[in-house]
């Protein structure tokens, strides 16, 4: 059996339709299609899973292509002193870009990481 990470691919719609019954098949029906996408808070393209049409072979698999994703680090709720944003915080087109404010040196970054659950908190 295949395996996903389902902290970052969200995959509910394709194994909902993967699970059709007739007669004594259970899997795909020939030409069902879904989406693959990225579960929150990863970001990424959709992409699309598919069973060939008039497909019968309940062995056979949907093709895919799993998405690229990546994490999204919302932007801290108060900027420490020091830092500046530069990028956007559209989640359509996100950026994580900051320098340092005017009269400070160094190199800023920000990073996150998920613990257990996500929490859309930014620790600083």
């Amino acid at each position: 059996p295949r395996s996903f990470d389902v902290c970052t691919y969200n995959i509910t719609e394709c194994m909902e339709r993967s699970q059709d019954t007739v007669g004594p098949y259970t899997g795909p029906m020939g030409g069902t299609s879904c989406e693959l996408s990225c579960r929150d808070p990863m970001l990424g393209d959709v992409t699309t899973a598919s069973c060939e049409d008039l497909n019968i072979n309940p062995n056979r698999r949907m093709e895919y292509q799993l998405p690229t994703c990546s994490m999204y680090c919302p932007k801290p709720t108060t900027l420490p002193d020091g830092y500046e944003h530069l990028g956007t915080t559209d989640l359509a087109n996100p950026s994580n870009e900051y320098r340092c404010a005017s009269g400070y040196g160094g190199t800023a970054s920000i990073s996150c990481y998920l613990r257990g659950a996500y929490s859309s908190v930014t620790e600083t």
